[in-house]
């Protein structure tokens, strides 16, 4: 058994909370299919991941969640910058949020940009020009896999690796959001 240190403190139920989520941030409803792409995507890959279009299914408080998980379970917060996020109170909220508690914490590189249009480098908002952002805008694959090969050794110490998710909650998921893009698409 490997000694606890700050990326390994030992068996989780030692610790009021376990870090092991990662939480994703987006305007909701403007970029929802890359969200979406982006949580079934690492969901794949093993990680934890929190995301409103996922979690949220109707009458929560829903920031009195989005805060708790972001205080408590997030490992890293992936945020979806975008010309909306980049303007929308809510993702500039959870932003500045996330921005404290890493601060608070003393968490480093807590949160991590992933830009997905053509929103110039000048616009973005000054919560977040001098972090290192993660381009998805040309291929979203590609941000996938940058953000994966950069921070993989820290997801992967930090996170809770569960080999997947549970396969029935998966299945439950990817209906509900292909019955929601049909809905979508024949709705038009």
């Amino acid at each position: 058994m490997r000694e606890p240190s700050p990326l390994n403190p030992g068996p989780a139920h030692s610790l009021p909370h376990q870090r092991d989520t990662l939480l994703l941030t987006h305007a909701n409803p403007e970029d929802n299919e890359f969200s979406l792409w982006l949580a079934l995507q690492l969901a794949n890959e093993g990680y934890r991941v929190w995301c409103d279009l996922t979690k949220l299914l109707g009458g929560e408080v829903f920031w009195d969640d989005i805060e708790d998980v972001i205080k408590t379970r997030a490992v890293k917060v992936l945020y979806v910058l975008s010309r909306t996020s980049n303007a929308k109170d809510g993702p500039l909220k959870e932003l500045h949020f996330a921005q404290g508690v890493a601060k608070t914490e003393k968490l480093k590189d807590f949160v991590i940009p992933l830009h997905i249009d053509d929103l110039p480098h000048g616009d973005v908002t000054i919560e977040i020009t001098r972090i290192n952002v993660v381009p998805c805008a040309k291929s979203w694959g590609a941000g996938l896999a940058k953000l994966l090969g950069v921070h993989r050794k820290t997801l992967v110490n930090q996170c809770a690796r569960v080999g997947g998710p549970p396969p029935a909650e998966l299945v439950a998921w990817c209906r509900l959001m292909l019955a929601a893009q049909l809905q979508a698409t024949t709705a038009q």
